[in-house]
């Protein structure tokens, strides 16, 4: 339900296509909550093999969620997480580290779902000599060349980082003032992967009746940060009866946020 809240549902406080997600009565787990998972373990930043990397200066680039079971609404989990690959795009260019994690039920014999994420290391490039290229990666969605089919507008609440954060990410860049103009921000940003679950909430009240199982899949990049208050405006494209396309940008600054996104509904 905190999770729920975070993304701004709730806001419709009689909806019951909000109420499902945030009251205990009929209650259901919002799809994209696996990305949330294994962040309240061990931090990366207390981690031996991670400690050269300067965190002020990673940015989350990427995210995929393949989903298998819809998750029940309470139960176990194990997460398990490993770094894929650390690719080196060069001295004073960075580097991506990628991740893979894999969602179980407490038995391991239900598997929820896969997700897979890349950070753009921008302080951490030249440790290889030259630059790499990940092996197996995939080119990111290409946006059908037409006019979107829909658009759906979002508009994020201002305190909307500060009832994300209290799912797992207490990044200070999403709180603290003086923490977000340090590292070039006006102020503090909105979460990446809330705006992720923002774009879930767009996909299923424009094309799969807000039903959290209809969600199989959701990827997409995050091409710049979105200020808590904006209005989050999604273009949508139907490609066939199971996948959509889409984009997402703020107007008031003429920025897309989220790019290259694609999303599988079930039917």
């Amino acid at each position: 339900m905190l999770y729920a809240l975070g993304l701004g549902l709730g806001e419709r406080p009689t909806d019951p296509d909000h109420l499902k997600f945030v009251y205990e009565e009929n209650l259901e787990a919002f799809p994209t909550l696996p990305v949330i998972f294994g962040l309240s373990g061990v931090p990366m930043t207390d981690l031996p093999e991670m400690a050269s990397i300067d965190y002020t200066k990673l940015v989350h680039s990427e995210e995929n969620l393949i989903l298998d079971h819809a998750l029940p609404a309470e139960g176990d989990i194990i997460c398990r997480t490993k770094v894929a690959d650390i690719v080196d795009k060069g001295v004073d260019k960075g580097a991506i580290l990628y991740l893979h994690r894999e969602i179980y039920d407490g038995s391991e014999k239900i598997h929820y779902a896969t997700i897979e994420e890349s950070h753009f290391l921008r302080g951490n490039g030249g440790f290889a000599g030259e630059s790499t290229v990940k092996s197996g990666s995939s080119p990111p969605d290409s946006l059908p060349d037409r006019a979107p089919d829909q658009t759906c507008d979002i508009q994020t609440l201002p305190q909307m980082a500060l009832l994300y954060r209290l799912s797992g990410d207490l990044n200070p860049l999403h709180v603290d003032p003086k923490r977000a103009t340090t590292v070039g921000f006006e102020h503090p940003i909105l979460h990446g992967l809330c705006s992720f679950g923002i774009a879930a909430r767009a996909i299923l009240q424009t094309y799969a009746d807000m039903n959290p199982a209809r969600l199989l899949s959701l990827q997409t990049r995050f091409t710049a940060p979105v200020y808590p208050g904006e209005t989050i405006k999604f273009e949508l494209w139907l490609v066939d009866e199971k996948s959509v396309s889409f984009r997402a940008g703020v107007e008031q600054r003429d920025a897309f946020v989220l790019n290259n996104g694609k999303a599988t509904i079930g039917l």
